[in-house]
């Protein structure tokens, strides 16, 4: 770049001599590559046939040939020769407007090209400036050092006016380089940062490192903070910044948050525009922005013959108004709309339109209770006054249910990885599989921590209260150490019923073996869906063992041990090989001499059992 600059008459006229001898040469070459190509086919061994096929021109090429021939016909040398020179001149501007830009850019940096004369002139607003030598002077209070190492010409004295600067005169300092090393200081007066405009940012000739330079920790923050910020509050915030610095900012923030100084001056130009009670808006894109739904760019009557086509094939309730389904695809709605009206969408669009009139892809919800049983409610309040009870003296609750039954063997619902196809029998009945999965299920309410008892036999009673022996001496005597009773909330039916008495005898043994009082609160009839174990374990097992076909007792085993969820739930697995006996009895004198005590309050579902002292 130096040498350019040292030598730049030298170098202008031989880059355009070469210009001219290319653009002459090319004629040449070509008739020289083909003069080549005729003495290779003739003196080589080889021969080369070259075949021209037709080619049939179009009538509008061949005018325009036509008419560039007559152009050229009329066209006498004397005009040839003024085109030439008009081109030699717009070329000549060119090399001189660049050679321009990279002196003044040397200049700006330090740089000091010597051997140069420039004589320019230029009209700024009625500003007439002509020099020799110009140092573009920066507009901040500071002074420019420049470094000549050879200067052999004077630089004279030159008054620069300009509105920029509020009509007040700049000097360059007039200087007779007599010696190898001269220092030329410059300084300016600027506008204060009060008579600046926020809206109009910086000129391009400012060099923010010289004036700022931020701590790089400092800047690090600052970056790290903008790139969490939205579009609107990114250029805000740096637009704040480049106020704080003033003069010279603009750039200087640009740099740090490498976006540019336009980004930077809006921002800064919003917040000086923007009120002084301006509140909160949660709305960060203004009402109307992003892409329109199909039916409004493309036909705004898709909407009435969508409900045309679904309207038909439209079912709902009779006591509510606005609750409907339909039981039409979106292939099929797709489908009859251009049958129908031969208009072509995608299923995409269907989707949007099911979902703009409130059609949502449902399941049915088991919420509907069968009977309404008395003191229902009263039952429920019951169980939450126990509950806050046991709770708040840190006495376990146990939330007791059996899971569905399983089998070994056979087809399980669920979707797995697998790299080979899993293979079932196609029927499912009980007496193809090799042995039946109960797994009776405890619940910790305080510590969210489930027990599973898998059993092979049945689930009868007393399986029920040796799954809660079993939980009590592997997990609850650690747990509970210090306490002297338990809350069991079950079910009103199956193998813990509340009408069974057999259930209450083999509680009370269980009482007297552990050594805790148990109180158990049943829920209603119809509201076993209410059990909490039913919602917050059950799913998350179901969830474990998804699409698993369950082989071995172990298996179920390790696949039910997996069961966790964010919130802290582990499920423990234990399996009990006991054969279990149906069509028990109850001791014939257990009625009359039975400890089981009930509470005075909705006693048939309430009670406990005390052990002996």
């Amino acid at each position: 770049m130096i040498s350019i600059v040292m030598n730049w008459r030298r170098n202008l006229m031989f880059s355009l001599f070469l210009l001219l001898f290319v653009g002459n040469f090319y004629a040449q070459t070509r008739d020289l590559s083909a003069g080549w190509w005729i003495e290779q086919q003739r003196y080589s061994g080889l021969s080369y046939q070259i075949t021209r096929r037709k080619t049939s021109l179009p009538l509008w090429y061949t005018q325009f040939q036509a008419i560039i021939e007559r152009f050229n016909r009329i066209l006498n040398n004397g005009i040839k020769i003024d085109l030439m020179r008009c081109l030699l001149r717009i070329t000549v501007f060119i090399w001189f407007y660049i050679l321009q830009k990279v002196i003044f850019s040397m200049i700006n940096k330090g740089m000091n090209p010597s051997e140069f004369f420039w004589r320019w002139s230029k009209n700024v607003e009625q500003t007439n400036v002509e020099i020799n030598l110009q140092v573009v002077i920066n507009q901040v209070n500071r002074s420019v050092e420049l470094t000549s190492p050879a200067f052999q010409n004077n630089i004279r004295t030159i008054e620069v006016e300009s509105k920029r600067l509020n009509d007040e005169s700049t000097k360059i300092i007039d200087i007779n380089n007599t010696e190898c090393n001269h220092n030329i200081h410059t300084k300016t007066v600027t506008k204060t940062a009060e008579q600046q405009d926020i809206s109009t940012g910086q000129p391009d000739d400012v060099t923010p490192e010289t004036k700022f330079n931020y701590d790089p920790n400092i800047e690090r923050e600052m970056k790290k903070f903008y790139n969490t910020l939205s579009e609107k509050d990114k250029r805000r915030y740096a637009g704040i910044e480049a106020m704080k610095l003033g003069y010279g900012g603009y750039v200087y923030i640009a740099s740090v948050f490498k976006c540019t100084r336009k980004t930077v001056s809006k921002g800064a130009k919003e917040i000086f525009e923007m009120p002084v009670d301006i509140e909160y808006k949660k709305r960060i894109r203004k009402p109307g922005g992003g892409r329109k739904p199909y039916w409004i760019t493309h036909d705004e009557s898709l909407d009435n013959k969508f409900l045309n086509v679904v309207n038909p094939n439209k079912a709902g309730d009779p006591m509510k108004e606005d609750f409907y389904w339909t039981n039409m695809s979106h292939e099929q709605i797709a489908d009859q709309l251009y049958r129908h009206y031969q208009v072509v969408v995608s299923t995409t669009i269907i989707s949007q339109l099911l979902d703009g009139h409130n059609f949502h892809r449902r399941k049915a919800q088991k919420k509907l209770t069968r009977k309404i049983v008395k003191n229902r409610n009263a039952q429920f309040e019951n169980n939450s006054m126990h509950i806050c009870e046991y709770t708040s003296t840190g006495d376990p609750v146990i939330s007791m249910d059996t899971k569905k039954k399983e089998f070994l063997g056979l087809y399980r619902n669920g979707h797995l990885y697998t790299q080979n196809t899993i293979v079932v029998p196609d029927h499912d009945f009980r007496s193809y599989s090799d042995g039946i999965i109960i797994p009776h299920s405890l619940w910790d309410v305080n510590r969210n921590k489930g027990y599973i008892t898998i059993g092979n036999s049945k689930d009868t009673s007393e399986f029920a209260c040796d799954s809660i022996k079993s939980w009590w001496y592997n997990h609850g005597i650690y747990d509970y150490a210090h306490s002297q009773r338990m809350l069991i909330l079950c079910d009103g039916g199956g193998s813990n019923s509340s009408r069974s008495y057999l259930f209450k005898q083999d509680l009370q043994k269980l009482a007297d073996e552990i050594g805790i009082e148990i109180r158990i609160a049943h829920y209603p009839p119809y509201t076993s869906k209410y059990n909490p174990i039913e919602h917050r374990m059950f799913p998350h097992v179901t969830k474990a063992c998804s699409g698993v076909i369950f082989e071995t007792y172990e298996q179920v085993k390790r696949c039910m041990e997996k069961t966790s969820t964010k919130t802290g739930l582990t499920v423990d697995v234990e399996i009990s090989k006991k054969e279990y006996k149906t069509e028990r009895k109850v001791d014939k004198d257990f009625k009359e001499n039975m400890k089981i005590v009930f509470d005075d309050y909705l006693k048939n579902w309430n009670y406990r059992a005390i052990p002996d002292k």
